[in-house]
């Protein structure tokens, strides 16, 4: 692949190269932060795992293993969208349009709250469904966590867009600071958590410690004069824990109530969030397009 790719790149701008010690000396300053931001990730990525081997048992570690696969595989899809998203950001703020970047974002954060909170929501109210058809009724008892870190995981992608845009309006060092923070809180919520609930006291801490991030994230978009739509985006949040709550309150098992909840969720979208509707009526008269099209 190295050598495929060096076919198409203009092999005589090697023989004219010459260190330009002004560029790399900025490309050291904007990149340093981010790959300790990278290292970061890794860390606090991985924490859980160690804190809960220290503390419980090799089969807690095999849960929380376990539990972290769906999230994880929708994390790599995740990265996918910010391919796209982070050059184009990037782009508006180096013009010096930051209203349409901000726009951008906040109709982004608005999508992904709505988009992945339904999927935390499904996998929720169908959680023991999903584990015994991806896994087996060995893991039944990671059924718990992985639903809730599918709820992580929409706030995990809020809170990254947030680091992007950040980074795409030339402030490379915040992440690694919101990390930091973050990390921190990470390790005490684990060693507090851990013991009392088991594994998935790490998922709480994980939870905890995302909330925490998108708080530092806001107010330093909002210092940079980029605000967020905070109300807009954690309707999607609110309406989800009410389900949720009354769903756990109420303690009925039924697939109709299940979908019903489900429909309610994504109704209350389209009535109370504009942008939900602007997307749906958008993808709607494409794919009717589409279809006569092809008739």
């Amino acid at each position: 692949t190295v050598l495929y790719q060096l076919f198409y790149l203009p092999l005589k701008s090697f023989l004219k190269f010459r260190l330009n010690r002004e560029m790399l000396q900025c490309l050291i300053r904007f990149g340093f932060p981010l790959y300790l931001n990278q290292i970061l990730t890794f860390v606090y990525g991985r924490v859980s795992l160690i804190i809960i081997a220290a503390l419980l048992n090799p089969v807690s570690v095999a849960y929380f293993g376990v539990a972290k696969k769906v999230p994880e595989a929708f994390a790599r899809m995740f990265k996918s969208f910010i391919v796209v998203y982070f050059p184009n950001a990037s782009k508006l703020f180096s013009r010096g349009n930051t209203h349409a970047a901000q726009q951008m974002m906040n109709q982004s954060l608005v999508l992904f709250s709505i988009g992945l909170l339904f999927v935390a929501l499904i996998s929720f109210l169908f959680q023991k469904e999903i584990v015994l058809l991806i896994f087996s009724e060995k893991y039944l008892e990671t059924s718990l966590a992985f639903s809730l870190l599918m709820l992580n995981f929409s706030l995990r992608a809020i809170s990254n867009l947030m680091g992007y845009s950040l980074v795409s309006a030339g402030q490379a060092s915040v992440p690694a600071k919101v990390n930091f923070v973050a990390s921190l809180m990470n390790i005490l919520g684990c060693l507090l958590l851990i013991p009392q609930f088991g594994f998935n006291g790490a998922v709480y801490s994980l939870i905890i410690m995302n909330v925490i991030s998108q708080i530092l994230y806001a107010r330093y978009l909002a210092k940079n004069q980029i605000p967020v739509a905070v109300l807009q985006y954690l309707k999607p949040v609110f309406f989800y824990l009410i389900l949720v709550g009354g769903y756990v309150m109420l303690g009925i098992q039924s697939y109709l109530v299940n979908l019903v909840i489900s429909g309610a969720f994504l109704a209350f979208c389209w009535l109370k969030i504009e942008e939900f509707r602007m997307a749906a009526q958008f993808l709607l008269r494409n794919f009717l397009s589409t279809k006569i099209h092809k008739i």
